[in-house]
């Protein structure tokens, strides 16, 4: 099986299940690394919020796409996420959070289709051709 023990890797299906809304293709959309790095911290504001809601599941959700958004921004300029000052941000998203809940969980959606489809891909592929042993 070649996608054994490394499922639990693919953080796909709980970022799905914590933004639940249709599935289907769409272009990955181009974001900005100012917009990449609010919606990290948009993600771990949410997940702090769940976890003193007791609601484990959507914590670890919102950890894996806080990771997401750092590795994002990180990609796009070279830089480590904690490269400047962030008091001004911050507080602009702070007094705007309904924006980023709609922003940063719509990008957040079309990553979460995109894992689960890369994980139902990586399923198939270690499924055992027909006609082989076992059958």
């Amino acid at each position: 099986m070649i996608v054994s023990g490394r499922a639990a890797f693919l953080i796909g299906p709980a970022i799905a299940l914590a933004f639940a809304g249709p599935c289907f293709a769409q272009a990955i959309e181009r974001v900005e690394p100012i917009v990449a790095k609010q919606c990290a911290v948009w993600a771990a504001v949410q997940g702090s919020d769940a976890e003193g809601r007791g609601d484990a599941e959507s914590a670890k959700a919102f950890e894996g796409v806080s990771q997401y958004f750092v590795g994002l921004y990180e990609g796009l300029t070279g830089r480590s996420i904690d490269d400047q000052p962030d008091a001004e941000m911050l507080a602009y998203l702070d007094l705007n959070l309904e924006e980023f809940d709609g922003l940063c969980g719509g990008l957040a959606r079309q990553y979460g289709q995109r894992m689960t489809a890369w994980g139902a891909t990586l399923s198939a592929m270690s499924e055992p051709p027909t006609g082989s042993k076992g059958d």
